[in-house]
């Protein structure tokens, strides 16, 4: 009998042994998703102020950062460049009046109903492809 109540004794006290341990895993796992939570903000807080920085310095050749801001422009242009490009190729133009992408074959803006206008550089380099047999000389 002394067998059984001594078995009973260890595996209550295993039992307690593993409930602490998951009560112990769960209070990890709370406070280390807490812990990415506020590193998340932390990350955004540093970006809202290096854009704030930016916005108000962009303009000032004599900055302590004049170098990073001078690449954040020029990749900025990049991007649009890009974008502009990727638009083309889709056959989407910007709405002048709302911003929104448009098919270039649309008359009018899907999000604002504004008239689009289909921009003459996009005609020119037709009309100098048709040309450019003619000129040649030989």
């Amino acid at each position: 009998m002394a067998f059984f109540e001594d078995l009973g004794k260890k595996l209550s006290c295993f039992g307690q042994s593993a409930a602490q341990k998951t009560k112990d895993l769960t209070e990890i796992a709370r406070l280390v998703a807490a812990n990415a939570d506020r590193s998340r903000k932390i990350d955004q807080l540093y970006t809202e102020i290096g854009k704030a920085y930016y916005a108000a310095h962009k303009d000032d050749a004599f900055s302590e950062s004049a170098a990073q801001i001078v690449e954040i422009t020029t990749l900025t242009a990049e991007i649009a460049a890009a974008q502009d490009e990727i638009n083309r190729i889709k056959g989407l133009v910007k709405c002048a009046n709302c911003g929104a992408d448009v098919e270039a074959s649309n008359a009018f803006c899907n999000a604002c109903g504004a008239k689009i206008e289909v921009p003459a550089a996009e005609e020119a380099p037709v009309e100098e492809a048709e040309a450019a047999p003619e000129t040649t000389e030989e």
